[in-house]
């Protein structure tokens, strides 16, 4: 492909279906995102545009902004995060 320069913006509208960070392709729970599985890896918040995440899935909208109150979308999906072992943490010397 002589003469053709890659165009970032131009990936952008598959990249954000794929990741389904669009009104028509959002998560609606955690269990049904099946994103992780598909993807391999992806974030719980924004870190980065180039990582998927799981808050841009959830509200459909990759411009969204993250909020620190509980009853908002960034706290229903912090109540996916896998709950904490009870069980006794190695210990380093």
């Amino acid at each position: 492909m002589m003469g053709t320069t890659f165009q970032p913006s131009a990936t952008r509208p598959r990249r954000l279906h794929n990741w389904r960070q669009t009104p028509e392709t959002r998560i609606a729970d955690a269990n049904s995102a099946g994103l992780i599985d598909r993807l391999g890896v992806a974030a719980f918040y924004p870190v980065s545009p180039e990582i998927p995440n799981l808050f841009h899935a959830y509200v459909g909208d990759p411009e969204a902004r993250t909020d620190s109150q509980w009853y908002s979308p960034s706290g229903h999906v912090y109540t996916w995060r896998p709950a904490r072992s009870s069980a006794p943490q190695p210990r380093w010397p």
